[in-house]
């Protein structure tokens, strides 16, 4: 599938691209006052590639389910993360939100 969506994603995204951001990022490239090393880039690239094929092997060997429980939990660590690091606020909506998908996880 990532044959047909890549191709796909990049048409969507360079458009917007050419009219907001390039006419002030091509400019600072071009005279030098950004630096970006294309080791970065590929590392990057590489990084991205890992994600989705870990994503195609998970999905392969168990089921899509598997992999929205796991966004699920990935969920949950970013929020733990963000209250205890950063003193993000949580509310009463937030925690009751999270009691219903912890409760579903557990079902399942």
């Amino acid at each position: 599938s990532l044959y047909y969506i890549s191709p796909a994603c990049f048409v969507c995204l360079f458009i917007p691209w050419t009219q907001i951001e390039a006419s002030r990022v091509l400019p600072l490239l071009l005279d030098g006052q950004v630096k970006f090393p294309p080791v970065l880039l590929l590392v990057n690239a590489l990084c991205a590639f890992a994600l989705n094929l870990a994503v195609f092997l998970l999905i392969g060997k168990t089921s899509a389910l598997t992999m929205n429980i796991a966004g699920v939990i990935k969920d949950w660590l970013l929020i733990w993360f963000s209250f205890t690091v950063f003193q993000a606020p949580v509310t009463v909506l937030n925690l009751t939100g999270y009691i219903f998908c912890c409760a579903g996880v557990f079902v399942y």
